[in-house]
């Protein structure tokens, strides 16, 4: 039953995942092959530095190869911030177009019917909590896209040049992805954690203030001063987990860089 649950559950956030993206899809889609673009460069600027390099290497004058390579390096450059800027700029388009429509929907919904959620916790969801769609319209989809073609693209050009050097990507690669998918659930988890505490601080400060004369009244200021302090103590410990993954993963991934590199 519990494992039903949890399909059930996975199965619910699939589907308002792909409800809050849709209007949007095209925007997302289009940002990420122009990224896919941007990422594709590279090789070329890499094969310009290798070009001068071996020019040199073979005792061509210094800048027979150098300028050129010079040159068509500062290009591809110039094309990639192109390419990035215009893809971060419909990805941030999409967010705050995300982020309005749902703040909006939200608001809507709590005007024709209350909840049983308080109003502290519409009022968290809505100020703190819906703006963290942005990084997810903004990284998530445009990363997925990236690594679904990048690498392999990647690969085969490492396998063109040198089949060792194919093989140690082919074997040492995939370690990037699993590190990191472990990392980030474990920041999941805890970045949940956090939101949910923060939701429940603003309720229980809402509740507070509205009986503020009669806990005067009753002499609790003291023992609700106190709640105030554990709830704050345990909000700071939660928040700093988040910070403790969020280092821990760029921690693995420059050290999985390292160990393919």
């Amino acid at each position: 039953m519990t494992r039903r649950n949890d399909i059930d559950a996975s199965s619910q956030r699939a589907r308002t995942k792909d409800r809050i993206i849709a209007p949007v899809a095209a925007d997302v889609r289009k940002a990420g092959w122009l990224a896919v673009l941007g990422g594709a460069i590279w090789p070329v600027q890499a094969a310009c530095i290798a070009w001068a390099v071996s020019g040199w290497a073979a005792g061509a004058p210094p800048m027979e190869t150098a300028a050129p390579a010079a040159a068509l390096f500062m290009a591809g450059g110039l094309l990639r911030a192109a390419l990035e800027h215009r893809s971060g700029r419909l990805l941030f388009r999409a967010a705050d177009q995300t982020i309005a429509r749902e703040r909006e929907a939200l608001i809507r919904r709590e005007a024709r019917a209350i909840s049983a959620t308080g109003s502290a916790g519409i009022a968290a969801m809505a100020v703190e909590k819906l703006p963290l769609l942005q990084p997810w319209i903004t990284r998530y989809h445009v990363a997925m896209t990236r690594v679904s073609i990048l690498p392999l693209l990647l690969l085969v050009l490492a396998f063109s040049v040198s089949w060792v050097a194919g093989l140690v990507l082919l074997v040492a690669g995939p370690l990037i992805p699993v590190f990191m998918a472990l990392v980030g659930m474990a920041a999941e988890d805890a970045s949940r954690r956090q939101m949910e505490e923060i939701g429940s601080l603003n309720e229980l400060t809402m509740e507070r203030l509205t009986a503020m004369l009669d806990i005067r009244l009753l002499g609790a200021a003291d023992r609700v001063t106190a709640d105030f302090s554990e709830r704050a103590e345990t909000l700071r410990t939660r928040t700093m987990a988040v910070l403790r993954i969020a280092f821990l993963s760029s921690t693995v991934l420059e050290g999985s860089v390292a160990q393919s590199a």
